[in-house]
């Protein structure tokens, strides 16, 4: 049977115009249609007819006749938008062209030579934005830039992966430098660490306040180091030599007391410690309570009798890590019985301890009974004290 050819103006409609519009027993296997759109449109579309396909109807992909369609359908080839798809005759020379589906071709206006084309997302045409600088863009994850001037930049963190290297001297050209007022902020969970073969240097015209501990093996300075008041908030760790000769942990703080031993309310039972430390008589006094009628393995304030009475201990809050010197300021002790004692110290686990023992003796007495009643003695001791 010949093969027929159609030429229409319209998809769908039912029209006699229409290509749904031939009667489908009017038809056979590999008919061919031309359908030519009128002005609007301008669309030329090309068909040939499947007479088993019985597929779905979907305009203009697949078109099946309005009467007697059977398993008939119109297939589309392609089709043709003619005058490049705009309705015109020519397009602005460099402009670009997007589709829009079914519908005509779309023109992007011409971009500058300083714009860069940014992609709109799903059926919306992509923008040109205009870009600052020069030269190539860059594209790679980790991009390195070249001599970048930022500006003022505002971000909420800038990160490297490896080493920022800059001038190795603060007056290279290579140095960052920072603005009067700026501040550099290291946030980590544990430290931010400087590490240099030989130094740190700081460029100070006025202070360098340090907020928190410092510690360091050497702190130099061709000026010395000093506070505004001449005052460090901490402690500052310093080598040996420069604090105090055989010490070197912690601060080294210098105190001095003075402490009366007398009888309690039962002489021959307790005894009462007084601090009556003074302005001739002390120096950066640290706290003190005193120990009144204090009974053999009892203790009172800031001070204990162990169970034989032989030993006093001064327990501060303070460690003392050393005593450098112990002198009687008045004593009156045992009179009546015309002989000499002898009161000596020791040093243990950060609190002194005060024994007392005749001249000549190395065997501790017990206070309770060395004080008897009008008895008084009056001791000044010097030490060092890390906190």
């Amino acid at each position: 049977m010949a093969i027929t050819g159609y030429k229409m103006e319209a998809l769908i409609g039912g029209a006699v115009t229409a290509l749904d519009g031939i009667d489908g027993d009017d038809l056979f296997d590999g008919d061919f249609a031309w359908v030519l759109t009128g002005p609007g449109t301008n669309t030329a579309y090309l068909y040939i007819l499947d007479d088993d396909s019985g597929a779905a109807e979907g305009s203009p992909l697949i078109i099946a006749p309005d009467n007697n369609p059977g398993t008939k359908r119109w297939i589309l080839q392609f089709w043709a938008v003619s005058a490049g798809g705009t309705g015109t005759q020519s397009l602005t020379d460099g402009a670009l062209l997007v589709g829009a589906g079914t519908s005509a071709i779309e023109a992007i206006a011409v971009g500058g030579t300083n714009a860069m084309l940014v992609g709109g997302g799903a059926s919306t045409n992509p923008v040109w934005i205009v870009a600052t600088g020069s030269g190539a863009p860059v594209r790679a994850n980790t991009p390195t830039l070249v001599t970048p001037e930022i500006g003022a930049a505002t971000a909420t963190s800038l990160a490297a992966t490896t080493f920022l290297s800059v001038g190795a001297d603060p007056a290279d050209a290579g140095a960052i430098r920072l603005a009067n007022g700026a501040v550099i902020g290291f946030e980590d969970a544990t430290e931010a660490t400087f590490t240099h073969v030989d130094n740190i240097g700081f460029a100070i015209n006025l202070a360098l306040d340090v907020v928190g501990a410092l510690t360091a093996g050497t702190i130099a300075s061709d000026a010395g180091v000093s506070g505004t008041t001449g005052v460090f908030s901490g402690d500052v760790t310093v080598n040996s030599n420069y604090a105090l000769e055989g010490y070197s942990t912690g601060r080294n703080v210098l105190r001095s007391i003075a402490l009366r031993f007398a009888p309690g309310v039962t002489p021959g039972t307790n005894i009462t410690i007084t601090n009556v430390t003074g302005s001739d008589s002390g120096f950066n006094t640290p706290s003190i309570t005193n120990g009144t009628d204090i009974a053999k393995s009892g203790s009172n304030g800031s001070f204990a009798l162990d169970s034989g009475g032989t030993s006093i201990t001064l327990d501060l809050t303070e460690t003392i890590v050393g005593v450098l010197g112990v002198y009687m300021h008045s004593s009156d002790l045992n009179s009546s019985a015309g002989e000499t004692f002898y009161i000596y110290h020791l040093l243990v686990g950060g609190n002194l301890r005060f024994f007392i023992t005749k001249v000549g003796s190395s065997t501790a007495l017990d206070w309770t009974t060395i004080l008897d009643s009008g008895d008084i003695t009056e001791m000044n001791f010097t030490f060092l004290t890390s906190t």
